[in-house]
């Protein structure tokens, strides 16, 4: 649990657990004092909202600890102050205070409430619809944290922002959607969920109706093998009709030609998908659609791209891409603008692509208005509706490195690069030996962000990152680390096998804190740390700073590289142990020492820390043991393991870890994680990668 310090500082202290649910936040305590005398009483826990289920901690008078979550009463407890906890939850505020004295008296029952607050800032909406529309179809959605929501039918759920596992229920007479979803909800977004259920025994496919264009809105009627009559208007999504043979039947409009094809017919067979598509004609000339311009990758460079004008009655005989000079006007004159260059049509259904330079009369540095406009066969120009300005490029271009989490450069690895406000599709380019990447030309002020898409590359090696948006001189020279991908112990499910899961978790990066607003890594800023550890004999007769000595000397050695060197003083060094009996209800402890303020470990960037260790320990290992893990603190290791199985050092208690030797006191999975804590950029945004 988190106490207050010497100097008001934040602290990490180890505490030993009796039960199966743990919350700590960055301290531990060990050796649990033996119960004390039976004469007892009762603390009655009520948690609101009721059902919430928030984990609580409980530090008895006989120095025993207790633990669980939500509405409980702890009976039996002996007379005396007991020290209570309310633990964080995700998308909750906590109880303020969030730590209290309780005074329990013999043969009475203590009533202890906590209201916890939503925290509508860390939430998203889920919209969950079943198929048919009013079934009552069960559905599921589960987190990391064991957090479960049920429903049926339709709903609208809130939840804390971060990653779940929606599924869908079984309901008799019908055959439920495939597959389960894996959901990522966002902050004040919303995700969709829709399913549909299929009666059994009855074989069904899907119609899709596609008019041609969007704005006409044109009506048509379906027949079919069940003498349904369907009307509509425009485009349509139909799921679960029956099997058979299926008619459409477009309907005039007076300003358009009708399709070619005006009363098409087709079979939908089980499990599949028909398409009636219908592209209306104008006799008139209409506006060339799809038109997207930006930079290109040369200097000077523009690429423009448009797609084909089918839908007229006169074709197009050629498309002109023209431009004006941006003045003073809020509109282009484009009776004098300038053809950039003359395109033969190529067909339907065409995606046009072109790319033009100075040649073509582009000046850098100069702003354009751009359009495509065709020319049908009787000579009429089609009407302007959509155009770009667009300043030609003046020397800047998107660029950066990508490295893995020790800086050593990743090749061939695709990134995404989008072009925020520009309508453009994301272009894709792909890190070369040296792990550099280049981007389109841009002006100054464009605004961009990139995803890596290792996984296409590399299966299941790196855990890809997204930038958030990057503007002016930020996206000339980005630097991205990638975290390898890996596993964790199969014995903790609560990390659902993935070591980014963990790495957040006992990082305290999953969530925002009190003294941190987002998810970025605070961490030293050097390694080694230096380490001084004062001469002490306890009145056991034992070597205190012989003992404490071999922590830092294990984590050098189990890690293969120098964590932590020896200072000559206290005030050389990064980090100071302290010996005493002041906190007796803790066997050690970490405190932030500088910079001054009330810190979390991971809330910011140490400069000095300390370690308290209890000088009334009488046995060897446990000195060893206690300090050993203390220093898993010092190095960044905020939480502690929620897995009593897998043999952490950083559980709650590491009484017993060096039963097998030191060169097995640290687990693989906390040997990856302080390697990775080590070297990941200084302030990086744990949130950004992507399970």
């Amino acid at each position: 649990m988190v106490q207050e310090g010497r100097a008001g500082t934040k602290v990490c202290r180890s505490v030993v657990i009796t039960a199966a649910l743990l919350f700590v936040l960055a301290g531990c305590r060990n050796d649990p004092v033996a119960p004390g005398p039976p004469t007892t009483g009762e603390i009655d826990i009520r948690c609101l909202p009721a059902g919430l289920g928030a984990p609580w901690s409980l530090i008895r008078s006989d120095q025993g600890v207790a633990v669980g979550y939500g509405d409980s009463l702890l009976a039996g407890l002996p007379e005396g102050e007991q020290v209570f906890c309310w633990g964080r939850l995700p998308g909750w505020l906590s109880p303020d205070p969030d730590t209290l004295r309780v005074d329990v008296v013999p043969g009475r029952t203590t009533p202890l409430t906590g209201s916890y607050g939503i925290s509508h800032a860390f939430r998203g909406e889920v919209v969950v619809r079943p198929e048919p529309e009013g079934l009552a179809a069960p559905w599921f959605i589960s987190s990391g944290s064991f957090a479960r929501y049920q429903g049926t039918g339709e709903g609208d759920v809130w939840l804390p922002a971060g990653d779940y596992t929606f599924s869908w229920g079984v309901m008799a007479g019908y055959i439920v959607p495939h597959g389960i979803i894996q959901l990522s909800v966002e902050a004040g977004e919303s995700c969709f969920l829709q399913g549909r259920y299929r009666q059994e025994n009855s074989p069904v496919g899907d119609i899709v109706i596609d008019a041609d264009p969007d704005s006409l809105q044109a009506n048509w009627i379906l027949t079919g093998p069940d003498d349904a009559v369907r009307t509509g208007q425009g485009d349509v999504f139909l799921y679960g009709l029956p099997v058979g043979v299926y008619r459409l039947a477009w309907s005039e409009d007076s300003r358009w030609t009708l399709p070619p094809e005006a009363n098409p017919q087709g079979e939908l067979t089980a499990l599949s998908t028909l398409v009636f598509r219908g592209g209306y004609l104008s006799p008139e000339p209409l506006p060339v659609e799809g038109l997207e311009v930006h930079n290109g990758q040369g200097m000077g460079e523009v690429e423009v791209s448009w797609r084909s004008l089918d839908n007229l009655v006169s074709p197009i005989e050629e498309y002109l891409v023209v431009s004006v000079p941006v003045g003073q006007g809020e509109e282009a004159d484009w009776e004098t603008a300038a053809v950039l260059e003359t395109v033969i049509p190529r067909g339907p259904e065409v995606m046009y692509h072109e790319t033009m330079g100075p040649e073509a009369g582009l000046v850098s540095g100069i702003a354009y208005w751009v359009t495509v406009r065709g020319r049908d066969v009787l000579g009429r120009l089609t009407p302007v509706r959509d155009f770009v300005a667009l300043t030609v490029d003046d020397g800047h271009r998107v660029a950066g490195t990508l490295t893995d989490h020790r800086g050593r450069p990743l090749a061939q690895i695709p990134l995404e690069i989008t072009y925020a406000g520009s309508g453009d599709p994301p272009q894709r380019v792909v890190t070369a030996e040296d792990g550099t990447f280049h981007g389109y030309a841009l002006w100054q002020g464009a605004e961009v962000s990139l995803r890596t898409l290792s996984r296409e590359a590399a299966a299941d090696l790196w855990y890809d990152f997204e930038t958030g948006v990057l503007s002016g001189g930020q996206w000339e020279d980005i630097h991205l680390t990638l975290i390898p991908r890996r596993g964790v112990d199969p014995v903790c499910p609560q990390y659902e096998g993935s070591f980014l899961t963990y790495f957040r978790a006992m990082t305290n990066t999953d969530f925002p804190t009190n003294q941190r607003s987002d998810t970025r890594l605070y961490k030293w800023n050097h390694f080694p740390l230096s380490v001084y550890i004062p001469a002490y004999v306890n009145d056991h007769g034992m070597d205190m700073q012989a003992l404490c000595a071999t922590a830092p000397e294990t984590w050098n050695d189990v890690m293969g590289e120098v964590y932590f060197t020896t200072a000559a003083d206290s005030q050389a060094a990064d980090v100071v142990f302290r010996f005493g009996l002041d906190i007796p209800e803790a066997n050690g402890e970490v405190s932030i020492l500088a910079p001054a303020g009330t810190y979390y470990i991971g809330d910011v960037i140490p400069e000095k820390m300390e370690v308290y260790i209890a000088a009334g320990m009488g046995m060897a290992q446990r000195v060893r043991e206690v300090a050993l893990h203390e220093l898993g603190h010092v190095l960044g290791i905020a939480d502690h393991s929620l897995c009593s199985e897998a043999g952490y050092l950083m559980y709650i208690t590491s009484a017993g870890v060096l039963d097998d030797g030191p060169e097995n006191a640290i687990h693989p999975d906390e040997k990856a994680l302080v390697s990775c804590l080590r070297y990941l950029p200084q302030g990086v945004d744990l949130a950004r990668y992507l399970r």
